[in-house]
């Protein structure tokens, strides 16, 4: 007859600890997720109940069919990333309450209606160039206002801080010395563990794009010493002791595009870091320096900030087509314009490094597109 097992009283376990465990546990299943992304989460959940015509408490799992039909009405006028959050919403809430939900087929229900139908396009944010900052830094005044503004936009020009980033900033998280200025972020979308990472701006000495001299001059004049570091200012150019919030940022970033006389009326913080990637990549920076500085995961996320127009990406690749190709940079040819002519074996060794160089752009593609693929078949 088998023995019964038996437990010491040293590894005994009591009611209280077993709802102590529980509460633990429960405590440490809502930090997995960041207090935003939970919030997007129930948004998202509430409008597919509403939508769907559940009621309280939701029968689970919902029929396969119901999301079905929820997310191809999405399709028509929803983002990919609108489809991609009800979808998570979904999952999350299936699987917080324990129940199997069947991954493989909502996610071809996914790849199907993009396929299918494909996405509105997200409104993306312009991206601020040098001349445009230039212009919204000499639109702020000389009061605690216009100088912590002017701290912030050469911060988030200079470092590509998201502005949840820039709104959660204390002042022992900025370090300065004779050539930089160190900046610590101790959490942000990419890193939800608080793991942390400094970023380091160097000093441009006469240059209004100073962001070490322009956050120096914001605290000698807030007298801010400790908490955090940019506050609000009311109206009669008061400072208060709350952190600017991440919606404030974005404001001042607009209004301050409005005070420049720039003409689009839909810039945010983000455009601060849009402006950085493609204002860089612009300038040669490699794509990786440019990834680490966004502390993106994926490189394909980088190239997405990349705003420049086709009309730009087109000159790029002007000396493909042009007779003075080995002239870089090189004007446009002017109708009835005389042109030297080049030698054929250059020519031919011009079009064979072209062809590699297209070559290998195409290798790389496919293997992001790869790579994409796997990653998403994973998350199924």
């Amino acid at each position: 007859m088998p023995q019964a097992l038996t437990i010491s009283p040293a590894h005994s376990i009591s009611i209280y600890d077993r709802e102590a465990a529980a509460e633990r546990r429960e405590r440490y299943e809502n930090q997995a997720r960041s207090e935003a992304t939970r919030r997007a989460y129930n948004s998202a959940w509430q409008r597919f109940k509403r939508a769907a015509r559940l009621v309280d408490p939701v029968s689970l799992p919902v029929p396969i069919e119901i999301i079905d039909s929820y997310l191809t009405g999405l399709a028509d006028t929803h983002s990919r990333s609108s489809i991609n959050l009800a979808i998570a919403s979904i999952v999350e809430f299936h699987a917080v309450a324990g129940v199997e939900l069947s991954l493989d087929k909502l996610w071809r229900v996914r790849r199907g209606i993009l396929r299918d139908k494909g996405v509105k396009p997200k409104r993306q944010a312009p991206a601020l160039k040098p001349a445009d900052i230039a212009k919204m830094i000499a639109a702020c005044g000389p009061d605690l206002r216009g100088i912590r503004d002017r701290a912030i936009l050469t911060l988030g020009f200079s470092t590509g801080l998201r502005r949840s980033e820039i709104s959660a900033l204390q002042f022992d998280d900025v370090k300065f010395d004779a050539s930089c200025m160190r900046v610590h972020i101790r959490r942000s979308k990419t890193d939800q563990a608080g793991a942390g990472v400094t970023l380091t701006v160097e000093r441009t000495p006469n240059s209004q794009f100073c962001a070490p001299a322009a956050v120096e001059e914001w605290i000698a004049e807030s007298k801010v010493d400790s908490g955090a570091l940019f506050r609000a200012v009311n109206r009669w150019g008061h400072l208060n002791h709350s952190a600017i919030t991440g919606e404030s940022v974005s404001d001042l970033v607009r209004d301050r595009a409005i005070d420049a006389g720039l003409k689009l009326d839909n810039y945010s913080a983000h455009s601060l870091r849009a402006g950085l990637a493609t204002s860089a990549l612009e300038l040669g920076v490699a794509l990786h320096a440019v990834k680490k500085r966004l502390r993106h995961t994926n490189i394909s996320t980088t190239l997405g900030y990349n705003r420049r127009g086709s009309d730009e990406d087109a000159k790029d690749f002007r000396v493909l087509y042009s007779e003075r190709a080995p002239e870089v940079p090189m004007k446009p040819i002017k109708a009835g314009e005389t042109v030297a002519p080049i030698d054929d074996t250059e020519l031919k060794q011009l079009i064979r490094e072209a062809d590699e160089a297209s070559k290998k752009a195409e290798a790389a593609r496919m293997r992001v597109t790869a790579r994409m693929q796997s990653l998403g078949e994973k998350a199924t």
